[in-house]
């Protein structure tokens, strides 16, 4: 997503882990063409199911099916092992991901 020019990623507002190894994920995108982004969707091998609606005034929302990426499978599985919550949304800044966490002192 971050090589179509017309798109800007704002944040992953909902992320799910399946049994499968593979997520589920939302993401809220700044742009009023989904056409380039469709065509990044459709053509990755490891893009399973996509949707892509547009919801008004600039806001695009992408419904993306994915499979397992090895960073994301560890902070989850740290994440289950400890049992800290991930707040979303999950927003996109020039420096990276920023993820919000809270938890017990142990937890965390």
């Amino acid at each position: 997503m971050a090589a179509v020019e017309s798109v800007h990623r704002e944040a992953l507002v909902a992320l799910e882990w399946q049994r499968d190894g593979t997520y589920a994920l939302l993401y809220r995108l700044a742009g009023d063409d989904a056409e380039p982004l469709e065509a990044v969707f459709a053509d990755r091998a490891d893009v399973y199911d996509y949707d892509v609606i547009d919801g008004g005034d600039g806001q695009l929302f992408a419904f993306v099916h994915v499979g397992e990426r090895e960073t994301l499978s560890e902070l989850l599985a740290i994440a289950e092992r400890y049992a800290p919550l991930l707040d979303p949304p999950f927003r996109y800044t020039d420096r990276g991901v920023r993820v919000a966490v809270a938890g017990t002192e142990a937890a965390l």
